[in-house]
């Protein structure tokens, strides 16, 4: 269905009618805020996945079901989330255990070959 959306906002009238054989449907909305509010009533209607992005934390909706961690936005030199994002996350991952292991290493737990061998990469 083709909504049609004048200056108004909330739908103070609906007006239903036949373009032909096409069903038409106009929505009148009686103030800026009314408008809003059936946007985003309709937005939450269509069942759309809001995900964060893991690369640069702004929200985006996910082009298939399958689970996606990162937007298509420009990141870093032309670059997209997509593309920047998967490095950042294993650096993170490996900032992680190297942190672990310096601490393992400066209270003696583990030697200073094993403590090498985790950070060298």
């Amino acid at each position: 269905m083709t909504y049609t959306y004048t200056k108004y906002n909330q739908a103070d009238c609906i007006h239903c009618f036949y373009m032909g054989k096409e069903f038409r449907e106009e929505l009148y909305f009686d103030s800026l805020q009314s408008y809003f509010s059936f946007l985003i009533m309709k937005f939450l209607s269509s069942k759309h996945k809001v995900v964060r992005c893991s690369c640069c934390g702004k929200f985006f909706i996910p082009k298939t079901k399958r689970e996606t961690l990162y937007c298509d936005r420009i990141a870093k030199n032309g670059r997209t989330c997509k593309q920047v994002g998967p490095a950042l996350s294993e650096y993170f991952q490996w900032l992680d255990r190297a942190e672990r292991t310096r601490s393992e290493f400066l209270k003696g737990e583990i030697s200073e070959e094993e403590a090498l061998g985790v950070i060298c990469v």
